[in-house]
């Protein structure tokens, strides 16, 4: 059990996001949303993900709050070292068309789809 469900739930949503390039496509490059969301884009996910979580400096924050476990935020946090690469490699001022086209963004996609695995696995 976790203090935050509702940040968990947009963890998890985020992970989705994150995990699929096709849905990243549509919404983020082409602006087409699937029903029930009314925007979406890379930043709303640098924002949770690397800023509010803190995953890469102060990881042990969320167990209990958040997280489940130490697994759930390992493979989270793996994510955010994913991300943090393709933004200091790339800087802050791509397009998330050009973000999602770099060489790097694979690592973004598995570590997204691997974290999501993980904590969909404990979703109550």
């Amino acid at each position: 059990m976790v203090r935050d469900p509702s940040m968990r739930n947009e963890v998890v949503e985020s992970l989705k996001s994150l995990s699929d390039l096709e849905y990243q496509r549509q919404a983020w490059v082409n602006h087409i949303f699937p029903e029930g969301i009314e925007f979406d884009h890379f930043d709303i996910a640098i924002d949770l993900i690397l800023e509010d979580l803190e995953l890469i400096e102060k990881p042990e924050n969320t167990l209990g709050g958040v997280f489940e476990n130490q697994e759930e935020i390992d493979a989270v946090r793996e994510l955010a070292l994913a991300m943090d690469r393709v933004l200091k490699i790339h800087g802050p001022s791509l397009s998330d068309e050009e973000y999602i086209s770099t060489p790097e963004w694979t690592d973004v996609l598995s570590t997204s789809a691997y974290a999501l695995k993980v904590m969909d696995a404990k979703l109550k």
